[in-house]
């Protein structure tokens, strides 16, 4: 066994939450109902976090923009994953 304090990782695992869960938790901060906008909050953080990604800007509930983040979050993860970009 290596000392304590010499284990190096090498790879990164990518952990994803149930898109259920990640729905329900941003449903509950940021949308007074499923039908509704969402809140402007909300919008502003997406974009921060995607701001490459296109951005269905003034379309859809509050539902529709996070299943379409979740989406496009974990499709980054993948294809950053596919590129090695997590591997040290």
């Amino acid at each position: 066994m290596p000392p304590l304090g010499s284990i190096h990782l090498y790879l990164y695992l990518l952990q994803v939450r149930h898109p259920l869960r990640t729905i329900e938790s941003l449903a509950v901060k940021f949308c007074p109902s499923l039908e509704a906008a969402p809140h402007p909050h909300l919008t502003s953080f997406l974009r921060a976090i995607l701001p490459e990604a296109e951005w269905p800007a003034g379309t859809g509930s509050c539902l529709d923009t996070m299943g379409w983040f979740w989406v496009r979050y974990n499709a980054a993860m993948l294809d950053a994953h596919e590129a090695r970009a997590f591997h040290g």
